[in-house]
């Protein structure tokens, strides 16, 4: 607050330069505005009572403000002091300034050796440069296990061949299977694609399975033809006579279609040697998968 008085001094005062002013115009001045610093006291005392006991506390400071001008008129010839102060200061300053310029060159030094340290860096960069290419070594290294990757390439190209050679494995097969010789095909390209197509197979085998339950209900409809066989005997019981020759062509006509469903038996027992060789067909495949 007070700085900030000196300043409102400073802009009152015209035509007066911050050295003409002393204390005996900057105490008049204080002086000057006391009584309007009391003016506005009565101010305060129309606003509040209890500023008037303020207000001799004001006039208490402002006595107090007069203190700190003699305060200030110390300060002022100390810092009349402290300008030559400031002015020892200023060739200290200069001192340092020189001191600077050996700071400079310090810091030329330290340019010339940060210099030294760009060479150095420089070093460091064909030391990286080196390290470059020996991270190229590296790189051909790499390179190195690319090829060597390469090999596992044409290693994983043998085992491909070798999947071909199980697949001319499983074409053995599919000449085995030359009933279902469509559906091992496809169980073929199913073992081509993957093991699972081979589970597909299985199921495929399940479906040859049904089949050969299709193969049941023919029998079963080779059952119910002799059933039909029988009503019809019963038809002919009567002429249950001739018709037991009759029936007897008919049994060996059953006969004929038992051995019919042997004959389907046999079908199915070879399409159950079937599903076998496509199972050590698929363990052909697992010890493929093994080798892989």
């Amino acid at each position: 607050m007070i700085l900030w008085h000196i300043g409102d001094l400073l802009v009152r005062l015209e035509g007066e330069s911050l050295p003409t002013i002393g204390a005996v115009e900057l105490s008049n001045w204080l002086t000057a505005n006391v009584p309007h610093s009391e003016d506005s006291v009565p101010h305060s005392e129309d606003s509040v009572p209890h500023s008037e006991d303020s207000v001799p506390h004001s006039e208490h400071s402002v006595p107090h403000s007069e203190d700190s001008v003699p305060h200030s008129e110390d300060s002022v010839p100390h810092s009349e002091d402290s300008v030559p102060h400031s002015e020892d200061s200023v060739p200290h300053s200069e001192d340092s300034v020189p001191h600077s310029e050996d700071s400079v060159p310090h810091s030329e030094e330290s340019v010339l050796h940060s210099e030294d340290s760009v060479p150095h860096s420089e070093e460091s960069v064909p030391h990286s440069e080196e390290s470059v290419p020996h991270s190229e070594d590296s790189v051909p290294h790499s390179e190195d296990s690319v090829p060597h990757s390469e090999d596992s390439v044409p290693h994983s190209e043998d085992s491909v061949p070798h999947s071909e050679d199980s697949v001319p494995h499983s074409e053995d097969s599919v000449p085995h299977s030359e009933d279902s010789v469509p559906h091992s095909e496809d169980s073929v390209p199913h073992s081509e694609d993957s093991v699972p197509h081979s589970e597909d197979s299985v199921p495929h085998s399940e479906d040859s399975v049904p089949h050969s339950e299709d193969s049941v209900p023919h029998s079963e409809d080779s059952v119910p033809h002799p059933e039909d066989s029988v009503p019809h005997s019963e038809d002919s019981v009567p002429h249950s006579e001739d018709s037991v020759p009759h029936s007897e062509d008919s049994v060996p006509h059953s006969e004929d279609s038992v051995p019919h469903t042997e004959d389907s038996v046999p079908h199915s027992e070879e399409n159950v040697p079937h599903s076998e060789d496509s199972v050590p067909h698929s363990e052909d495949s697992v010890p493929h998968s093994e080798d892989s």
